[in-house]
Order: C-alpha cells, then structure tokens, then sequence
C-alpha cells in the first residue's frame, strides 16, 4: 500500500492569440476584399503525483523506500516527478475575393462573385515525456499530431431574370495536399409569384476531407 504518495493532480492552462486583418476597396468596376488571418492555441498541461514505475523499483531495490514505513519527503518527490506539455492548435488564412456586375437583366443586374483562399493547420497534441515513455501511467492518454493545407477556389452568379425569377449558380474547387481535389457544385432559385408567395429551392454538393489528426499520427487509450 503506497499511502504516503501524494493524491494525483492535474492542471490545464490555455492560451489563445488571435489576428484578423481586413481590406477592402475597389478597382475599376470589381469590388476587392482581402482577409488575413493568423490564429493559434496553446495548452499547458501539469501532471503531480503520478509515480514513475523505474523510479519506484529502483528505490526498492536500493531500500530507499520503504512500502509501509515513514519515507522522507525528498524519496517521495524523486518517485513522482511532475510531467509537463504544451499543446499548440495553429490555424493561417489569407482570403481574396471580388464581385462586380456583369449586364442588366429583367429583375436587377447579372452579378458575379469569385475569389480564392489558403489555409493551413497545423496540431501538436501530446503528454508529457514520462508518460509517452511508459514510465508514468495515467488513465487517460492521447496525442495528435498533423498538419494540412488547403486551396480553393470559387465563382458565383446571381441571375435575376425577372422581378418573379432569381437564379443563382456556383462552384467551388477544394485542393487539400492530404486528400486530393474535390469540386462542389450548387444551384438555387427564388421565384415569388405572389406578394404573399415566395418560393425557394437549391441543390448542393458537398464532400468531407479528412483532418490533420485523422491523416497525422494520432492515439488514445482509456482504462481505470
């Protein structure tokens, strides 16, 4: 019975940073925007008082510890020493997109969005060294680690035919250096035939990638 080791402890402290930055104007008849962003997570993780198996077998050998007995304060602390990690999340975008009108139709201007935008994620999960050793044991136990980047691109047209009547079609190329290239397609109309009366109805594409943890080098375990 080990009832002089201090009870287990953990403690998290998250730290997030956060950069958006914004443009807008325009050139000749386009309309720009431009988004960069620059984001990150980091969490500290402090694991107390979870013995360390070598540490303890070696003090038995040697008699240092004494199951039972009235052990120092410094032979206890030598079989527990306190794990430490940090866990970073960082995700950086740049955005760029532009519009302009195209002609004159029956219900409005003939309108045309497109634009194109870069990502990156990045995630570095993972317990302190002791316990990713084998050396310390906690009942729960994971760590994630990837990385991804992605491009796309897209264009959208809104068709107001007539006052009664909106069209409006899009697609949208998706590249992710994990998975490949996907294209999205999506289609939708408005039609009012009365005041009263609106009318909607879309079709849409759509795909799922895998994450940077799903692609990465990720695990966990749980027991009692």
């Amino acid at each position: 019975e080990f009832s002089d080791l201090p009870a287990q402890r953990s403690r998290t402290a998250t730290r997030s940073y956060r950069f958006v930055a914004d443009l807008s104007g325009s050139l000749g008849a386009w309309d720009l925007q431009a988004s960069l962003g620059l984001t990150r997570v980091a969490t500290e993780l402090r694991l107390m008082n979870f013995v360390s198996l070598p540490a303890l077998q070696a003090a038995l050998n040697r008699g240092r510890y004494v199951i039972g007995a009235n052990n120092p304060a410094s032979v206890l602390a030598s079989l527990t020493p306190e794990g430490r990690s940090t866990s970073t999340n960082s995700l950086n975008f740049i955005s760029l997109r532009a519009s302009r009108d195209l002609m004159k139709l029956g219900g409005g201007n003939l309108a045309l969005g497109t634009g194109v935008e870069f990502s990156k994620r990045s995630l570095d999960e993972h317990f302190p060294d002791g316990f990713a050793s084998g050396a310390q044991a906690s009942n729960i136990y994971a760590f994630s680690v990837g990385k991804q980047t992605i491009s796309a691109a897209y264009a959208e047209l809104a068709a107001p035919l007539t006052k009664q009547l909106e069209i409006d079609a899009a697609a949208r190329v998706d590249h992710y250096d994990t998975y490949g290239s996907s294209v999205t397609p999506k289609l939708g109309a408005k039609f009012v035939p009365l005041r009263e009366l609106t009318l909607r109805g879309t079709y849409a594409g759509g795909f799922r990638a895998p994450n940077p943890v799903e692609i990465g080098t990720s695990g966990s375990s749980a027991g009692y």
